[in-house]
Protein backbone atom coordinates (compact mmCIF):
# COMPACT_ATOMS: atom_id res chain seq x y z
CA UNK A 1 0.00 0.00 0.00
CA UNK A 2 2.74 2.46 0.90
CA UNK A 3 4.62 1.55 -2.27
CA UNK A 4 1.77 2.73 -4.48
CA UNK A 5 1.36 5.84 -2.34
CA UNK A 6 5.07 6.64 -2.69
CA UNK A 7 4.87 6.20 -6.46
CA UNK A 8 1.90 8.60 -6.67
CA UNK A 9 3.76 11.16 -4.57
CA UNK A 10 6.89 10.75 -6.70
CA UNK A 11 4.96 11.27 -9.95
CA UNK A 12 3.11 14.25 -8.47
CA UNK A 13 6.45 15.76 -7.50
CA UNK A 14 7.90 15.17 -10.96
CA UNK A 15 4.91 16.60 -12.82
CA UNK A 16 4.64 19.63 -10.49
CA UNK A 17 8.33 20.40 -10.81
CA UNK A 18 8.20 20.05 -14.60
CA UNK A 19 5.12 22.28 -14.76
CA UNK A 20 6.69 24.94 -12.58
CA UNK A 21 9.98 25.02 -14.45
CA UNK A 22 8.37 25.03 -17.90
CA UNK A 23 6.04 27.90 -16.92
CA UNK A 24 8.95 29.88 -15.52
CA UNK A 25 10.92 29.41 -18.72
CA UNK A 26 7.96 30.40 -20.92
CA UNK A 27 6.21 33.16 -18.96
CA UNK A 28 8.37 34.08 -15.99
CA UNK A 29 7.73 33.68 -12.28
CA UNK A 30 4.17 34.13 -10.97
CA UNK A 31 1.96 32.95 -8.12
CA UNK A 32 0.92 29.83 -10.03
CA UNK A 33 4.50 28.58 -10.05
CA UNK A 34 4.80 29.29 -6.35
CA UNK A 35 1.83 26.98 -5.77
CA UNK A 36 3.52 24.25 -7.79
CA UNK A 37 6.71 24.67 -5.77
CA UNK A 38 4.67 24.35 -2.56
CA UNK A 39 3.25 21.06 -3.88
CA UNK A 40 6.78 19.87 -4.70
CA UNK A 41 7.99 20.75 -1.21
CA UNK A 42 5.02 19.04 0.42
CA UNK A 43 5.45 15.86 -1.62
CA UNK A 44 9.19 15.73 -1.00
CA UNK A 45 8.58 16.13 2.74
CA UNK A 46 6.07 13.25 2.70
CA UNK A 47 8.48 11.05 0.77
CA UNK A 48 11.26 11.81 3.21
CA UNK A 49 9.09 10.98 6.22
CA UNK A 50 7.87 7.69 4.75
CA UNK A 51 11.32 6.57 3.60
CA UNK A 52 12.95 7.63 6.86
CA UNK A 53 10.44 5.68 8.95
CA UNK A 54 10.86 2.62 6.72
CA UNK A 55 14.63 2.85 7.13
CA UNK A 56 14.41 3.06 10.92
CA UNK A 57 11.91 0.19 11.06
CA UNK A 58 14.27 -1.95 8.99
CA UNK A 59 17.22 -1.10 11.23
CA UNK A 60 15.20 -2.01 14.30
CA UNK A 61 14.04 -5.39 12.96
CA UNK A 62 17.24 -6.44 11.17
CA UNK A 63 19.40 -7.37 14.22
CA UNK A 64 16.77 -9.85 15.44
CA UNK A 65 16.53 -11.71 12.13
CA UNK A 66 19.08 -14.03 10.60
CA UNK A 67 19.37 -15.06 6.97
CA UNK A 68 18.15 -18.57 7.71
CA UNK A 69 15.04 -17.23 9.45
CA UNK A 70 14.13 -15.21 6.39
CA UNK A 71 14.81 -17.91 3.78
CA UNK A 72 13.92 -21.21 5.46
CA UNK A 73 10.36 -22.03 6.51
CA UNK A 74 9.72 -23.02 10.11
CA UNK A 75 8.70 -26.65 9.86
CA UNK A 76 7.72 -27.05 13.47
CA UNK A 77 4.63 -24.92 12.87
CA UNK A 78 3.15 -27.39 10.34
CA UNK A 79 2.20 -31.04 10.68
CA UNK A 80 4.40 -33.93 9.52
CA UNK A 81 2.48 -34.58 6.27
CA UNK A 82 3.04 -31.02 5.12
CA UNK A 83 6.73 -31.19 6.03
CA UNK A 84 7.17 -34.43 4.05
CA UNK A 85 5.39 -32.89 1.09
CA UNK A 86 7.69 -29.85 1.15
CA UNK A 87 10.83 -32.00 1.33
CA UNK A 88 9.71 -34.34 -1.47
CA UNK A 89 8.77 -31.42 -3.75
CA UNK A 90 5.16 -32.47 -4.36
Amino acid sequence: MYGIYCMVIFFTTTISLYGALSEILEHGLSYKEMGLFVIVGYCMTLLFIICNEAFHATRKVRPTLTYSQMTEPTYYLVNSNTTESIHSGN
